[in-house]
């Protein structure tokens, strides 16, 4: 008992001098999606859940549109939000479009934008986890897209594939994103079929770390 809590101990310190390795490099959010880490992070709910730095989440949670996005808004000024797909063809950098809202008066998301209406998602099986990652960026000004075709509902899939939104922060001259966020979600099928148990909450690197801690205590005693 006394070995067993002294390596849980040992885990738990590993976990949080590990703390400060940002999720976004572990997820390749860095380099694939931006080029540097967010200042902050966007908080959104779904209902009762909510997404935090990589968590897993279901289609079915997120099948609606968000009912609370928030970030470290500052009065007297317009925001953008994004939220993508970078995982829907593996071979290309382009990533599915899911939702775009711009012109956002601080956080009043209602009184925005909507520049391509909110979409659920749809992992298709036999791809594994996909990485869904909300970005928020801050506008020079207000009524920057009224050249931007909007994306609807009714919109074919093919307007909202091969978004780049380094192209489009670069087009808006949005800079980089102030604040983001990501969840991950897979097929209902390739989620039952995964059979190895998994340690959530902590990056690759971590888990790692903390299990070289564990083996090095086990060789000494």
């Amino acid at each position: 008992m006394e070995r067993t809590a002294v390596l849980i101990v040992a885990f738990q310190l590993v976990a949080l001098a590990l703390a400060d390795v940002p999720w976004m490099h572990e997820a390749g959010i860095i380099p694939d999606i931006i080029s540097k880490p967010c200042p902050s992070t966007v908080s959104v709910s779904y209902g009762n859940k909510s997404m935090s730095d990589g968590n897993v989440l279901k289609p079915e949670d997120v099948k609606n549109k968000p009912n609370a996005v928030r970030w470290g808004a500052e009065a007297n000024s317009y925001y953008t939000i994004v939220m993508l797909d970078p995982d829907v063809d593996a071979e290309a950098k382009p990533s599915f479009l899911h939702y775009l809202f711009g012109d956002i008066p601080a956080v009043r998301i209602t009184k925005g934008k909507e520049l391509a209406a909110y979409m659920g998602i749809s992992p298709p099986e036999g791809t594994g986890m996909h990485r869904y990652i909300w970005l928020v960026y801050k506008q020079q000004g207000n009524n920057q897209f009224s050249s931007y075709k909007k994306i609807t509902r009714d919109s074919p899939p093919k307007e909202r594939a091969k978004f780049m939104v380094s192209d489009f922060a670069t087009k808006y001259k949005l800079g980089d994103p102030i604040a983001c966020n990501m969840f991950r979600s897979q097929n209902a099928v390739d989620a039952a079929k995964s059979a190895s148990p998994r340690i959530t909450g902590l990056p690759p690197a971590m888990m790692l770390i903390a299990g070289l801690v564990a083996f090095l205590f086990l060789q000494r005693n």
